[in-house]
C-alpha cells in the first residue's frame, strides 16, 4: 500500500517534470508489473495486474484534468477579484470516480486476498 502511494505521488509530480501525466501512469503499471514479477513469479498475472493498474491510473488523470478544467460560464469576460474564501465550490461529478479510482489504486491489493 506504501508503494501504491508512492507511486502516485510520481504521478502527480510529472506534471512539474514537464512529462506528461498518462506517461507517468504507464510507468506506474509497469513498476507494479515488476513487483508483481518478483513476488509471484507469474509472468501473465504481472502484466494483466500491471495494465489494470496503468488503467486505474489513467483514469483517475483522466478525471483529474476534467476536475481542472473550468466551463466557459465560469469564465468571466472581465475578471472579477473577490475575496479568497468567497468563492463556492461546485459539486462535479467527476469527484466520485475520482475517489473510487483512488481506492482502487491504494488498496487495490486488499480485493486480492
Amino acid at each position: 500500500m506504501l508503494l501504491n502511494i508512492v507511486l502516485l505521488f510520481l504521478v502527480f509530480g510529472a506534471e512539474k517534470k514537464k512529462v506528461s501525466p498518462y506517461v507517468a501512469a504507464l510507468i506506474l503499471g509497469v513498476i507494479k508489473a515488476i513487483v508483481y514479477t518478483l513476488g509471484t513469479r507469474n509472468i501473465l498475472f504481472a502484466v494483466v495486474m500491471g495494465v489494470i493498474y496503468a488503467g486505474l491510473a489513467t483514469g483517475f488523470v483522466f478525471f483529474l484534468k476534467r476536475i481542472d478544467r473550468r466551463e466557459n460560464s465560469e469564465r468571466p469576460e472581465v475578471p472579477d477579484y473577490k475575496l479568497a474564501g468567497s468563492e463556492t465550490i461546485k459539486f462535479k461529478w467527476e469527484y466520485i470516480p475520482v475517489v473510487i479510482l483512488l481506492l482502487l489504486i491504494i488498496g487495490g491489493e486488499i480485493l486480492l486476498v
